[in-house]
């Protein structure tokens, strides 16, 4: 009799710890909140303005790799 309530409290405890970490593991954090973004602390970066023209009619995308060359090309 003994061993049966040894063997239940040890199955009851393996269930409930089952369902305790698949319950913890579903969770999903939650997004941040849009009003903690707004007042964000100013880091000092500032756009710098480049010499690089690009035609109007060309619209880049995502470049693969990027590369300058020793005559101080930029190869997109």
């Amino acid at each position: 009799m003994k061993k049966n309530k040894r063997l239940v409290a040890k199955l009851l405890s393996t269930i409930f710890t089952f369902c305790f970490y698949v319950s913890a593991q579903g969770q999903a954090l939650p997004g941040p909140d849009p009003l903690q973004m707004e007042d964000a602390p100013d880091l000092g970066y500032y756009p710098v303005p480049h010499g690089m023209k690009i035609p109007p009619d060309v619209e880049l995308g995502a470049a693969s790799s990027v590369v300058w060359t020793k005559e101080n090309h930029l190869i997109l």
